[in-house]
């Protein structure tokens, strides 16, 4: 038997309990997350996103509750493999909304994350990139993550 420290034990209850009936993931497996917690992947975050303000409602001030609530939304927008119209998936995803939504929440919880994090600019013209580019899984950025930290 794994052992685990108490805090991932408390979160890996919390896991197995989330309804995850309708979420736009894969399955969330607690106990996966919880033994391989320091080199999950994009799936794995894609979930947790989506269940985040389930797990942390009571621990964090509500407006960062807003803020986890609204990444679960912009990822269950963003990520998908393939757009078949994406005019009316720009259209109806209300992802520009979303977007300025979540920077408002940004600017409520931390405000100086905006200038030391530039990968939010990134964010205002994600909408003309799926139009150009397509999904955003297409031109994700995530695998040169490791690179960019050394730099």
């Amino acid at each position: 038997m794994q052992t685990y420290p108490v805090k991932c034990l408390r979160r890996r209850s919390h896991l197995e309990f989330v309804n995850k009936n309708g979420l736009n993931t894969p399955a969330l497996n607690a106990g996966y997350i919880c033994h391989y917690r320091d080199s999950l992947i994009c799936k794995h975050f894609k979930s947790l996103a989506q269940v985040m303000p389930f797990l942390v409602y009571d621990l964090i001030p509500q407006t960062v509750v807003n803020g986890w609530s609204i990444i679960g939304e912009l990822v269950a927008l963003v990520w998908h493999m393939t757009i078949p119209d994406i005019e009316k998936y720009l259209i109806s995803a209300r992802l520009s909304q979303m977007i300025k939504d979540f920077l408002n929440i940004i600017v409520q919880c931390a405000p100086s994350i905006l200038i030391s994090k530039l990968k939010f600019q990134f964010l205002v013209h994600l909408p003309a990139f799926i139009c150009h580019f397509r999904p955003t899984i297409m031109f994700s950025t995530e695998r040169y993550e490791l690179f960019n930290h050394i730099l």
